[in-house]
């Protein structure tokens, strides 16, 4: 947080708390949590993708007991970007079962973490990390990324070019990170990370 958010976050705090002072910390706490995602647009209008949904992939696929996003009539499109109202909508709408996925763990953000999951194309000023989750293995994360410039949310995933070496996919672009890759198809996640993201989209 810099200087002058700051001093904003205390006059808001001066100006405006009325509470009991056992109180204060929640209510500054809260103050935190909207100052922090001050970045993204609360009131940018939805679009048809309100109708996506979180669902599992077909029995065929192995990691079948996880989530994706998933076009209603059209489940092969590929989904890696969405805007806030729409992703709200959606995450609040999903029913999810007693399915688990993959044990996976959420991990801190650092400047190796954010160059791992940008493109060698993005510019790192235009992005903030929203959550990044390590895989059963530390050679894959996923993670959700916002674009500031353009107001959407980023879902991806990213392993490492000795992971890409063991296994045959071809869907993936070089990171800021030269011993990792990014992968371009529709992220798929286990129940936690959704449960995670959900948490997170609807205290912004």
């Amino acid at each position: 947080m810099d200087l002058n958010s700051t001093k904003l976050l205390l006059n808001t705090i001066i100006e405006q708390y009325n509470g009991d002072k056992l109180d204060i910390k929640k209510y500054v706490d809260e103050l935190i949590i909207m100052n922090k995602y001050e970045y993204i647009n609360k009131d940018i209008l939805s679009t048809d993708k309100k109708n996506y949904i979180l669902k599992h992939p077909a029995k065929s696929n192995k990691r079948c007991c996880e989530y994706r996003l998933s076009h209603t009539s059209n489940p092969i499109t590929k989904i890696v970007k969405i805007n806030y109202n729409d992703l709200k909508y959606i995450i609040n709408n999903w029913k999810p079962d007693d399915e688990i996925g993959r044990n996976m763990f959420i991990t801190d953000i650092n400047n190796d973490i954010k160059k791992r999951c940008l493109f060698s194309t993005d510019i790192l000023d235009n992005y903030e990390i929203i959550q990044v989750f390590i895989n059963e293995t530390p050679d894959k994360i996923k993670y959700v990324i916002f674009n500031k410039n353009e107001q959407m949310f980023y879902l991806r995933t990213s392993f490492t070019k000795e992971w890409l070496n063991n296994n045959d996919y071809k869907e993936c672009k070089e990171s800021q990170d030269k011993e990792w890759l990014i992968d371009t198809s529709t992220l798929l996640a286990s129940k936690l990370f959704w449960v995670n993201l959900k948490n997170i989209i609807n205290n912004i």
